[in-house]
């Protein structure tokens, strides 16, 4: 028996020599790796991860935490599986349905991440979260009346939200009403003034739906002066100086809402969206920018 207990002992030293840290207890490591997670450091994470598993194997928020890190260093259907255990284990741990969500939504699995955040806003119905990432994966479904209901939700929880503004303007985009996009992405903009998608979308209606080119110059430079830069800069910066080589002015004509409006150009085609998901808690009760950018286009403004 003694030499029993003296391995069991020298197993415990190796384990703790080959993780970053020593833990008293499995809910140390599950603190640690909470910690870590909120710092973003997701692959750290899965070290005291280990730990907490092993430890803490019957416990939904082990599993959950698991499939954040998981998730958050790309390992999506990993951090599928992990939710999956959490949700076994508490078929009412909503935090595990959000997540779960937001892997379907990382996956392109657009049905299984609506049926997600329907359960999660079934059970956290005043969470305005829940109803914009619902919102989203409606949108990318080309289910509109519903992706509308649910950024309305998000509004009214929130009495003003750029995402949902934003995602309402692409509603009505692909609705064919080029004005009610402006409006909405221009409420976008008045809610927060640097919410990059709404300011590059608002660019793109002038330009492709509204054929106001030196209104479209106006926006797209400011989306090229706005901090962080975007990821996509290149490419619109080419766009810019084809609509400038087009449309020769001296100095940026920014848009002056009591103009009278233009005729609306029909709706022909639309650009694919791309909605950012989050790899966070929901209990940290953060919204990642849902960024409807377009990924076409290079295709669509360049021509040769």
């Amino acid at each position: 028996m003694p030499a029993v207990r003296l391995w069991k002992s020298l197993m415990a030293v190796v384990v703790c020599l080959g993780l970053a840290g020593c833990f008293r207890s499995g809910v140390d490591a599950l603190k640690e790796s909470d910690r870590l997670i909120s710092e973003g450091e997701y692959e750290a994470a899965l070290e005291p991860l280990k730990i907490a598993v092993q430890t803490l194997p019957k416990t939904p928020q082990t599993w959950n935490y698991l499939g954040i890190a998981l998730q958050g260093s790309g390992k999506l259907n990993n951090a599928k599986t992990a939710y999956g255990k959490a949700l076994k284990l508490n078929s009412n741990f909503s935090a595990a349905y959000y997540n779960l969500g937001t892997v379907y939504l990382d996956l392109k699995d657009f049905q299984r991440a609506i049926l997600a955040f329907k359960r999660y806003s079934e059970k956290e119905p005043n969470d305005p979260n829940g109803w914009l990432k619902m919102g989203s994966a409606l949108l990318q479904s080309r289910n509109f009346n519903e992706a509308e209901d649910a950024f309305k939700r998000v509004i009214r929880l929130t009495l003003q939200h750029p995402e949902a503004s934003n995602g309402l303007g692409v509603i009505r985009l692909y609705q064919g009403s080029a004005k009610e996009a402006e409006t909405q992405f221009l409420d976008a903009l008045n809610i927060q003034s640097d919410y990059q998608p709404a300011l590059l979308n608002l660019a793109i209606v002038y330009h492709k739906y509204l054929d106001r080119p030196r209104w479209a110059i106006a926006k797209y430079r400011e989306y090229l002066e706005m901090t962080p830069r975007p990821s996509n800069y290149e490419q619109v910066q080419q766009v810019v100086r084809q609509l400038e080589s087009e449309n020769p002015t001296t100095g940026a004509v920014m848009p002056l809402p009591d103009l009278d409006p233009q005729p609306e150009t029909p709706t022909k085609s639309l650009p694919q969206q791309d909605l950012a998901s989050t790899n966070r808690n929901p209990k940290q009760n953060s919204i990642t920018n849902t960024l409807i950018a377009l990924k076409d286009l290079k295709k669509k403004f360049f021509r040769g």
